[in-house]
């Protein structure tokens, strides 16, 4: 057991060390937007959203900006006791142009429930842009279906 925890410690800790400080800052981001989701804490999450961000669902049908992200937010919070996303891919890209610019796409997990097993779940793919403004990653730009 001891032997395990070792092997995955370090295993962690290549994965990490290999990471550029702006791709971790923006995981770390990713991280407090998954907790703050669990947290049902649409602040958090709405303090890592760029003030010109724009959302885009159902391959381009619907375009969403910063107030209307956040209140969808707040009503899946009222709608379900227990909402969660987890990634199951995500690759992050920094721009060679610009420092303070990334890309990111992945899959993520989404789901909600009033109970312990999630009563509704759903896959998406996703696009999106983070600019680093005023010392902090924010998303500007999310495309997802």
């Amino acid at each position: 057991m001891k032997k395990l925890l070792f092997l995955t410690l370090l295993t962690s800790l290549i994965i990490s060390c290999s990471r550029t400080e702006p791709e971790q800052e923006i995981r770390d981001n990713i991280a407090v937007i998954q907790q703050a989701l669990t947290e049902k804490d649409a602040g958090d999450i709405k303090s890592l959203i760029a003030e010109h961000f724009v959302g885009v669902s159902n391959e381009g049908t619907e375009t969403w900006d910063r107030q209307q992200l956040y209140r969808f937010l707040v009503a899946n919070f009222l709608q379900h006791n227990s909402v969660a996303a987890r990634p199951t891919r995500l690759d992050i890209t920094l721009d060679s142009n610009d420092p303070f610019s990334a890309s990111m796409s992945g899959t993520v997990l989404i789901t909600g429930s009033n109970r312990w097993i999630p009563e509704e779940g759903r896959l998406l793919s996703f696009n999106g842009h983070w600019q680093k403004i005023d010392g902090q990653w924010q998303v500007s730009r999310l495309e997802w279906q």
